[in-house]
């Protein structure tokens, strides 16, 4: 019993693969899909009309008024220019100033007004003096007036300031009528003769 249910088996799987392997190779061909029918030709658009041509509109410019017309300005005040600056005061020019014959002339005219003989003796001693002075007598005068100094500071020794202060005066005044009367001989004679012009 076993042994024939051994055998049934196998042959029951051997039958249907072999009826499945027979079925499929004699399963038919099927045909081909029919050609589809061609579409029927549209008829051409029918042909419109023309348009009518558009009626032309003649449209006149509108004329614009004129503009009113403006009123001038009225004219700038005039501007007043700046005032006129008065230019610097004019400078007046140094004085000239007078030579040594003008000045004697000058004093012997206010301190002797009416008496020409003194005016003349005056200016020719100032003349004389004048010539001595510029042939030595400042240089004597500053020599004199150094040793005043010395001199007075050392004579006056509790004031010695005033000493000095006097002697340098003292010493200028000697000095320059000896540099004087050493430059110009004829200024001592003059002076005499304008001392006893009366």
């Amino acid at each position: 019993m076993k042994m024939a249910k051994a055998l049934v088996m196998p042959a029951l799987v051997f039958a249907a693969v072999a009826a499945g392997s027979g079925t499929a190779g004699a399963q038919p061909i099927l045909p081909g899909l029919p050609e589809m029918p061609a579409l029927p030709a549209l008829p051409p658009p029918p042909q419109l009309p023309p348009l009518p041509p558009l009626p032309q509109f003649n449209v006149a410019d509108p004329v614009l008024p004129g503009l009113p017309a403006i009123p001038g300005l009225p004219p700038l005040p005039t501007v007043p220019g700046p005032p006129a600056v008065p230019g610097p005061p004019a400078v007046p020019g140094i004085p000239a100033v007078p030579d040594a014959s003008q000045v004697t002339t000058m004093i012997a005219d206010q301190a002797w007004p009416e008496n020409q003989a003194k005016q003349e003796a005056f200016q020719h001693a100032a003349d004389e003096v004048s010539i001595g002075w510029a042939n030595g007598g400042q240089q004597k005068m500053m020599v004199g007036s150094v040793v005043g100094m010395l001199v007075g500071c050392v004579s006056i020794f509790p004031n010695f300031m005033a000493g000095c202060m006097i002697g340098n005066v003292v010493g200028a005044g000697v000095g320059a009528i000896i540099g004087i009367d050493e430059g110009n001989p004829n200024a001592k004679v003059a002076v005499q003769e304008f001392m006893a012009t009366p």
